[in-house]
């Protein structure tokens, strides 16, 4: 099975997490980026009011055929109990051009079932599997079993 990992990072968590999971998986990482930057308080305040509002963003075009993928996995922060707005503007862009779709949360809490729930809700499409990272084990570099046992229980 083809795969593909989209990250979207701000911090380098989820970043680090996607080129781990890639390195299993023997797969292509890709970005999804803004011409913003997103830094200082005023941000982290605007970023969490776009994720509660489901704002679209202007994020850079990436050039992949993504119908040249089984499946795609996304690996990203959750912002506010929801998807942060350069994914939720990537899934609004390609999301009908990708076959099957996951995803790796980084995350300080429990929070990846609600924003799975808000997924399926506002795109009308499952998630064929994910799962949640906390941020702490990233930073601290104990995370990687976890990565492992996912990438062998997607790889079927």
């Amino acid at each position: 099975m083809k795969t593909l990992v989209v990250v979207y990072s701000l911090t380098g968590n989820s970043r680090k997490v996607g080129e781990t999971l890639a390195g299993i998986l023997g797969c292509d990482v890709v970005e999804i980026k803004e011409n913003v930057k997103r830094k200082g308080i005023i941000w982290f305040f605007k970023s969490g009011y776009e994720a509660l509002t489901k704002k679209i963003v202007p994020i850079e075009d990436i050039n992949i055929d993504f119908s040249q993928f089984d499946r795609v996995l996304i690996v990203c922060p959750i912002w506010a109990g929801n998807l942060p707005s350069p994914v939720r503007s990537f899934l609004n862009k390609y999301l009908d051009k990708i076959k099957d779709i996951g995803f790796v949360f980084t995350l300080t809490s429990d929070e990846k079932v609600k924003v799975e729930k808000v997924f399926e809700k506002d795109f009308k499409r499952k998630a064929f599997d994910s799962i949640s990272i906390c941020a702490a084990k990233v930073r601290c570099n104990i995370f990687e079993d976890e990565i492992k046992k996912f990438a062998d229980k997607i790889r079927v």
